[in-house]
């Protein structure tokens, strides 16, 4: 007898006869262990019996095991909360409270009902765990439309999982199972449990009312998007329209924007923030097509027209976009840029990427609302920017150097040396004196 089957020889297996013993299910337990407990003279609660067979999982050894255990400590009467306080399970009715909490976004009540949780003996890796199974239970009902759940949950669970599968969508279930499958993980390894709980919970708490990525796109179609019962509306708005099976009632994508807090105000920085680019990156935009201009979204902020290559450095500066901006500036060479037909033609140097133009192409696309046009160009046109911009700067520096105070100082100090200039925004232009026919100040 074996329950690792795998680890037994093909020579062994060959010369026996195989039974495979199966799981047994919870009714079946349930009943077996009942008349165990009769013949014992002993007292069980059908809901202990219940969680005894549910813990087992489907061993009839391990839940008789439990079973003992629990006449044991009952003193003949076996109860649900002391089956649950010996198995260090929490109250699956205020699982379910934490639950509601959550999926209504109320982070600080789930916060306080896990604490209490806590306080009464639950592990934070328990309670996460609890947490995760009804969250199944809640989705399996939902997905079945009921049926499946009655060997798993009492009557009064089962009323509440109706309940609760009626409020929420498959999405919003299965991105908490995923957090909560997560989050045990976190806790098991963290030094602190409890906390590493709370953050899984903060987590989920905060991602209860986003849209899904399919709504994203119905909102940003003008199609109509079912208002999220998530968090508590707003007492201003009032019902706009009728209510579909699943218990969400559907509004049209202008009036969706009453149920959203309203936006922070727009900084040039926070292009990436604006609706309609939403949760997309740079490779999520360009699958939807964003860098065409019939797709650009109403309201959607547009740069001012760049004209030249210069204003065209400014503007990835303003992205932020330290990796393209050191290329353009250092490791191309220009030879032709039309802002008003929106081309530009690009001399690669050594050190650059050989897929910077289609980067440079698609990035300006989505950044200006317009189509752009980057070619690569077979000869060399006007040295890089950058190595222009030292030479600029080391002249002024040499021309600086001639002025009559700045000679002065530096004759007085031998050893010293100018790093560097900066201008002063409205100074005058100091006037230096013509020291031949060639240089003038």
């Amino acid at each position: 007898a074996t329950t690792e089957i795998r680890k037994v020889p093909v020579t062994v297996l060959s010369r026996c006869q195989r039974f495979d013993l199966r799981r047994v299910d919870v009714p079946q337990l349930v009943n077996h262990f009942r008349r165990i407990a009769t013949a014992e003279g002993a007292e069980a609660d059908d809901d202990a019996l219940a969680l005894i067979s549910r813990a087992s999982g489907g061993s009839v050894r391990d839940g008789l095991s439990v079973l003992d255990q629990a006449i044991a400590m009952g003193s003949g009467h076996v109860t649900l909360p002391a089956v649950r306080s010996m198995l260090g399970l929490a109250d699956r009715g205020r699982i379910f409270d934490l639950l509601e909490h959550l999926l209504r976004g109320d982070a600080k009540a789930a916060l306080e009902a896990l604490a209490a949780l806590h306080h009464d003996g639950a592990e934070a890796v328990q309670a996460l765990a609890d947490l995760a199974e009804a969250v199944h239970a809640v989705s399996r009902v939902k997905a079945t439309g009921g049926d499946g759940a009655e060997d798993l949950l009492s009557l009064e669970e089962r009323k509440r999982v109706v309940a609760l599968s009626r409020q929420v969508s498959i999405p919003l279930l299965a991105r908490a199972w995923q957090m909560l499958v997560k989050g045990m993980e976190e806790a098991g390894r963290a030094a602190d449990p409890l906390a590493a709980a709370e953050m899984t919970l903060i987590r989920i708490a905060y991602t209860a009312d986003l849209p899904s990525p399919d709504e994203i796109m119905r909102a940003l179609g003008g199609q109509a998007v079912p208002a999220r019962r998530g968090a508590p509306a707003p007492a201003a708005v009032e019902s706009r329209g009728p209510v579909n099976q699943g218990g969400r009632e559907i509004v049209s994508a202008a009036d969706a924007s009453a149920l959203a807090p309203e936006p922070p105000p727009f900084e040039p920085d926070d292009f990436y923030a604006d609706a309609a680019f939403a949760g997309a990156g740079d490779e999520a935009g360009d699958d939807l097509g964003l860098d065409d201009p019939g797709l650009i979204a109403p309201g959607a902020p547009i740069y001012p027209e760049v004209t030249d290559f210069p204003g065209l450095l400014a503007l990835v500066a303003t992205k932020r976009d330290a990796k393209l901006h050191v290329h353009l500036e250092e490791h191309v060479s220009l030879v032709k840029f039309d802002g008003g037909a929106g081309s530009i033609d690009l001399f690669l140097l050594p050190n650059a990427p050989p897929e910077l133009a289609n980067d440079l192409r698609e990035k300006l696309n989505r950044w200006t609302g317009r189509r752009w046009i980057v070619l690569l160009s077979r000869e060399m046109g006007a040295p890089p920017l950058g190595e222009t911009r030292r030479k600029r700067e080391a002249e002024e520096l040499e021309e600086l150097k001639r002025h009559p105070a700045v000679a002065a100082v530096l004759k007085a100090f031998p050893e010293a040396r100018i790093t560097s200039v900066k201008p002063i925004a409205g100074a005058p232009d100091i006037e230096r004196p013509v020291e031949d026919d060639t240089a003038t100040g």
